[in-house]
């Protein structure tokens, strides 16, 4: 039950992005649906892969913000 839990909150998770974040999105399923390098998804998305680093940051610091009530539930499992 845990674990269904916490797969459909990160399946919320990726589906807000994709639909508020498409720039995001494309980095994270480069990275790590496709499994695409770092070097291989800034070359992708046509940008550094000290700007891919950057967003990347951006990404966990929204989401530590949006659902952090969520995530301190999750840290207890």
């Amino acid at each position: 039950l845990i674990r269904q839990e916490h797969a459909e909150f990160v399946n919320y998770m990726l589906k807000e992005v994709y639909e508020k974040k498409p720039r995001w999105n494309e980095a994270l399923v480069l990275l790590y649906i496709q499994n695409k390098s770092f070097e291989e998804t800034a070359k992708s998305m046509k940008i550094s892969v000290g700007a891919l680093h950057v967003m990347l940051h951006r990404i966990r610091k929204w989401m530590r913000k949006r659902y952090q009530k969520k995530f301190d539930h999750l840290d207890k499992i």
